[in-house]
């Protein structure tokens, strides 16, 4: 019998091609977030958050098992 963290390891390393679809919620949300950080924040550093995301998205489509970063509390 296949453990759960092994068949996770296989589905991750899996090549096959992974498509993310977002809700027409999740795209709205992200649209008002990135209005919201040009607005709070300027050009600069809101296309830098942009690529952020667009990054993140990336990485979950290729290795959806993917560890988060863990957090340092303050």
């Amino acid at each position: 019998m296949m453990k759960a963290k092994s068949l996770q390891r296989d589905v991750s390393k899996s090549k096959a091609i992974r498509r993310m679809i977002l809700s027409v919620t999740a795209r709205r949300d992200s649209r008002d977030i990135l209005i919201w950080s040009l607005d709070k924040f300027g050009e600069v550093p809101a296309k830098r958050y942009r690529s952020l995301l667009i990054q993140a998205l990336h990485d979950l489509e290729v290795d959806p098992m993917r560890r988060a970063v863990e957090r340092v509390q303050i």
